[in-house]
């Protein structure tokens, strides 16, 4: 069963990725802000990572940027959810580290698509 990481300060956003993720079958967890997930990301090795633009104590970009210099980490898939209305919101996820965008609001069906291409 493939392994998600949220990492994300809103507990509603975090429930309803919890609840669309376990009835696709991902085994999730979660984690309130930049400085624990990554800590999490290193020690339980995710099959991927979705990780907030905004989060408190490390922002998410900082949290890509450190996932990918990580030799241990380097690996694992980052998605960068933002609510950020940049031009090219794919070209900003990737200067972060990130292998894609999560654009917010968004569909079940983004997030299923996005796990699906990015997971091995």
């Amino acid at each position: 069963m493939p392994t998600v990481l949220i990492i994300d300060n809103n507990a509603s956003m975090v429930l309803l990725l919890e609840m669309m993720l376990s009835r696709a079958q991902y085994k999730v967890f979660s984690a309130p802000n930049g400085k624990q997930g990554l800590e999490m990301a290193r020690i339980n090795q995710p099959g991927i990572v979705v990780v907030d633009e905004m989060l408190p104590v490390m922002p998410g970009r900082e949290v890509c940027l450190q996932l990918k210099s990580d030799p241990d980490t380097r690996h694992i898939p980052v998605i960068l959810s933002t609510a950020s209305l940049v031009q090219d919101p794919l070209a900003h996820a990737h200067s972060a580290g990130a292998d894609a965008v999560l654009r917010k609001p968004f569909r079940a069906d983004d997030v299923l698509a996005l796990l699906k291409r990015l997971l091995p």
